[in-house]
């Protein structure tokens, strides 16, 4: 993900979090994480990081979400 959108994806996480949690969970790959997502303790470090989500990002993800 570009690093300077991350804030808003963050403020779209909870914007959409507290409208509608259950559709927000149906539509990620790991609804488990999603109470880590809003407490800001997942953070992006890009490939080759520690972080078992991160591992399986797909760089064709970013341009789809881009280009929405």
């Amino acid at each position: 993900m570009n690093p300077s959108k991350v804030g808003k994806m963050d403020e779209e996480v909870q914007k959409w979090s507290r409208k509608d949690p259950q559709a927000i969970k149906k539509a990620m790959v790991y609804p488990e994480s999603l109470e880590a997502l809003e407490r800001g303790e997942m953070k992006y470090s890009g490939f080759g990081s520690d972080n078992e989500v991160d591992d399986d990002v797909d760089a064709d993800v970013d341009t789809e979400l881009d280009a929405g």
